[in-house]
């Protein structure tokens, strides 16, 4: 998705994000990076975890925190992983983060 389209969703409420299975050591790894503007806020999520530990949900990296600028939050993700705003896309039926919860 282009970057204009992914801050158009975002402006208007909708969640983008993406995941991403990758190897490390031989062991695979889930990244999740999700982005959501909610009540005057850009929240950012960013979750990092093997897939051996998934059931017991102990994560690798866990980052959760809010901007008051979508640009300050599109850099922090390209920053914290290797993903950029092109990356990202709407999530059909589902979320990376709940942004309900207390930031």
């Amino acid at each position: 998705m282009k970057k204009e389209e992914v801050i158009h969703k975002i402006e208007s409420g909708k969640q983008v994000g993406k995941s991403i299975l990758s190897e490390s050591n031989s062991k695979k790894i889930w990244l999740s990076i999700g982005v959501q503007k909610h009540q005057g806020y850009y929240i950012v999520s960013i979750d990092q975890i093997f897939e051996h530990n998934m059931a017991s949900e102990i994560f690798e990296k866990e980052i959760k925190c809010k901007f008051l600028n979508l640009q300050e939050a599109l850099e922090f993700i390209s920053k914290n992983t290797d993903v950029s705003a092109d990356d990202l896309s709407t999530l059909k039926g589902q979320r990376i983060f709940n942004p309900n919860i207390e930031w």
